[in-house]
């Protein structure tokens, strides 16, 4: 009944949205991704629909978590909530990592963001989710539609933590041979992350599907170990330009008990093997682990910021955080 309010209050449309599951094809949405988001001031990436696919894959993901609003036969708008386990402050519980929040350009500005943001989250709701989180880059109008959204829904997103980046350029290089992500990789991993949430305000727990996916299964994975105890990780993507650039993104970085010469060689090796896949490497600033070595290799601050978004669906509401360990979307 909220949803219809909604629809009936704040969009041009001849009746209120009608939400389904996203669609199984993911082609679909890639196309309609690819048109509203050229639509950006920062350049898009290339979400295709194997990404997506690949994506729509993570353990515990269920299609009514990807709500879509579907006119004349096609998606009209959509947004995602990929299951996440996270701790904040001291307590873990389910939250969905809210992100692919998408409106076709012609339906922009009636009000169905909002809604269809309102609806993913009545439904992580529905499911037992504690909460979300979410990004927005900064400057962009999705900081305030989402926020409208949560409050259409009943909850309020709150900000936590703003996210800037460094980046470098890669030079090509020749493939090496991929190596196996043994299982001592997974388990450092989430052992890893057991020992940040107690120091962390907001971080990310892993089960052991989940340590999987994201080290061996995931579209694009960039994985490189150290049996010393070290694990750098990322996946690679294209940019939507005209050269379809690769670009690796930077999401995991477990220096363990490595002393800094090991630490260099690792992301040496790392970077070695991105860059035979990718031009441009990116890794976002969480405070949660020691960037120097990242900046001894040449990685520099971008202009890129992003807003992190905390929507508890019950207590009270969460207090800005200097650290975050929870991968940007």
């Amino acid at each position: 009944m909220e949803g219809a309010l909604l629809g009936r209050a704040s969009m041009n449309l001849q009746s209120p949205p009608l939400f389904v599951d996203a669609p199984a094809d993911a082609s679909t949405l890639a196309e309609l991704m690819a048109r509203s988001w050229r639509e950006n001031a920062e350049q898009p990436l290339e979400y295709s629909s194997e990404f997506l696919t690949s994506m729509l894959g993570y353990p515990g993901m269920t299609a009514d978590l990807a709500p879509a609003v579907v006119l004349d036969g096609r998606p009209a708008a959509w947004a995602a909530g990929f299951p996440r386990h996270l701790c904040v402050n001291g307590e873990t519980g389910r939250y969905v990592l809210m992100t692919f929040f998408t409106v076709a350009p012609e339906m922009k500005g009636k009000g169905l963001g909002a809604a269809v943001w309102a609806e993913c989250l009545r439904r992580a709701r529905a499911a037992g989710f504690n909460g979300a989180l979410h990004y927005c880059v900064d400057g962009n109008v999705s900081n305030f539609v989402t926020a409208a959204g949560a409050r259409a829904a009943g909850f309020e997103a709150a900000r936590i933590f703003t996210v800037p980046y460094l980046m470098r350029f890669l030079r090509p290089a020749p493939a090496s041979e991929v190596q196996p992500v043994p299982d001592e990789a997974l388990g450092f991993l989430q052992e890893s992350a057991r020992s940040l949430a107690r120091e962390v305000h907001v971080a990310r727990r892993w089960s052991a599907r989940e340590a999987d996916w994201q080290l061996r299964r995931r579209m694009g994975a960039c994985v490189e170990w150290s049996a010393e105890g070290g694990l750098l990780a990322g996946y690679v993507m294209r940019v939507a330009d005209a050269e379809r650039t690769p670009c690796l993104f930077v999401d995991e970085i477990h220096w363990g008990a490595l002393p800094p010469q090991r630490r260099a060689e690792l992301l040496s090796r790392f970077l070695g093997r991105a860059a035979a896949l990718a031009r441009l490497a990116v890794v976002p600033l969480l405070n949660y682990t020691d960037m120097s070595q990242f900046q001894a290799a040449g990685f520099r601050r971008s202009p890129r910021l992003l807003h992190a978004f905390l929507t508890p669906f019950e207590g009270p509401a969460p207090v800005p955080a200097s650290s975050l360990y929870a991968d940007v979307l």
